[in-house]
């Protein structure tokens, strides 16, 4: 009871940190479901003109593109034996690996939300196609790029070139989707380069004084955010305002559970948490 107790305090003294994946964009839902199923914005055409006395045109009202999601369980356990408690050793045991516990699940964590962005050359999102890609189809006819048609290391001018992109940018209908920059995405090794180009009031790639439109204009207002689980160093991203795009569910907080296992003689200890 005295280990059962003290696991109970390690735990609870586990400070909780501010998960680095959260900064990447997700936004965080609570979830009371097995799956979670959202549908993208369906959106109307422009308005017409109508001439007087002629019916109008009725957009069908339906559910497109649907994305399902279904909560994983993430677990993380130690357990220590009858013996090592009798011989004084299970609190050293204890002190060490309780924490450890809730900490794998938040590394865990960690790389699976990064994961969209390393996988994204490869992993289809819900239209079908790469996260990452050139062909995003639109409902109404015709497809889009959210990557620059010719792959570039992090520069100002790299970015321009794609907030000009994020500017033009259109919603399934084929309008405009008014969507803004907001963040640049980075791996660390980059941190330099993205302090200088989102910083700097003058031009940090000439020895004049042209001014940083990147800077002037307020095109990133949240900066620049770097990522240790990011695992291509050349790879960085823009994270817009654009809503439902990152979506983190919590379907429990992390939880712990303690059991005797008589037949074995040990103590197990356990912390888990369902998400997606």
């Amino acid at each position: 009871n005295l280990v059962t107790d003290l696991v109970r305090t390690r735990w609870d003294g586990t400070p909780v940190t501010k998960l680095e994946f959260m900064r990447l964009g997700y936004q965080n839902i609570k979830s009371d479901k097995y799956q979670e199923t959202v549908a993208a914005d369906d959106m109307m055409g422009y308005a017409e003109i109508k001439p007087e006395g002629v019916a109008g045109t009725f957009t069908s009202a339906e559910e497109r593109l649907l994305r399902t999601t279904t909560n994983i369980t993430l677990y993380s356990a130690f357990q220590i034996s009858e013996e090592a408690i009798e011989d004084g050793k299970g609190v050293n045991l204890v002190n060490r690996y309780a924490p450890q516990t809730v900490d794998m699940i938040n590394r865990s964590k960690e790389i699976l939300g990064a994961n969209i962005f390393n996988n994204g050359y490869t992993q289809t999102c819900w239209d079908g196609t790469a996260i990452f890609g050139t062909s995003h189809p639109l409902t109404m006819g015709g497809t889009q790029s959210n990557i620059l048609a010719t792959p570039s290391v992090l520069s100002k001018t790299a970015v321009q070139d794609l907030v000009t992109q994020i500017n033009t940018a259109k919603n399934l209908s084929g309008i405009y989707a008014a969507i803004d920059a907001k963040r640049l995405i980075i791996h660390p090794s980059n941190q330099w380069v993205a302090e200088e180009i989102t910083k700097s009031y003058f031009d940090p790639e000439t020895g004049n004084n042209a001014v940083n439109p990147l800077m002037t204009m307020g095109t990133l207002p949240e900066g620049w955010v770097s990522n240790r689980y990011l695992t291509n160093e050349d790879n960085w991203s823009i994270l817009t305002n654009a809503t439902d795009g990152l979506l983190y569910y919590e379907r429990t907080n992390i939880r712990t559970k303690s059991e005797d296992k008589f037949d074995e003689l040990v103590q197990k200890h356990a912390a888990y948490q369902r998400c997606s």
